[in-house]
Order: structure tokens, then sequence, then C-alpha cells
């Protein structure tokens, strides 16, 4: 414990909690950690083709995430795949119409939809 803690503190800015940090994780939950961390990765590298891939993997693995189907959305939007943008960004505000992300949402369907008339 007292090892992991260390290494922990060295890596990263969080407080450790061994209850929480140390507790057994299933194989599905492993999964999604691990694709999140890749989404971040690719993100962070703005490789945006592989950023989708992997969130379309991770909303796959848990559904019922559907911030990953706005992720996906926005980056969908980033590429100018404007459909593929509004489909998954209709589906999260049916989901979340008014979560902490909906009015951007909105902002991205309407600049597409101006887009689209244009």
């Amino acid at each position: 414990r007292e090892e992991c803690a260390d290494l922990f503190r060295k890596r990263t800015s969080m407080t450790f909690r061994s209850e929480e940090h140390l507790v057994p994780v299933g194989c599905r939950e492993f999964l999604g950690r691990m694709l999140r961390n890749l989404k971040h990765v690719y993100l962070g590298r703005g490789d945006g083709l592989r950023a989708i891939r992997t969130v379309t993997w991770l909303h796959a693995l848990e559904p019922e995430r559907t911030e990953e189907l706005r992720d996906r959305g926005l980056l969908y939007y980033r590429l100018g795949r404007y459909e593929e943008a509004r489909d998954d960004l209709n589906v999260y505000l049916e989901s979340e119409p008014t979560g902490n992300k909906a009015a951007a949402v909105r902002r991205v369907l309407r600049a597409i939809e101006k887009g689209a008339a244009e």
C-alpha cells in the first residue's frame, strides 16, 4: 500500500485514498478505464480518427454513458463529418436535455444546420 501511495503521489497531483484507489475492479470497468485513457491520449495528439474509434468502443462497452456520444459527435463535427455529428449530438440531447453541456451541444447543432442551409 505504501509503495502504491508513493508512486501515485510522484505521478499525479491527486490525493491517494487507498480505500478508493485499491478497490479491485472487474474486466468491463478495467477496459473502460483503458479506453478512456486511450481516448485522452489520442485527443492530446490531435488524432481525431483514433479518438472516434476509441469512443465508439467505449459507447459499445458502456451505452448508458451518453457523454461518449456527445464527445464522438463533437469529434465528427471537428472533422467535418456533419451528418454523423448531428446524429450523435441529437441522441445525446434526447438523453441529457438539461445536462451541463447541452447548451454547447445546441450551439454546435445550430452551426451544423446553418452550414447545411448555405
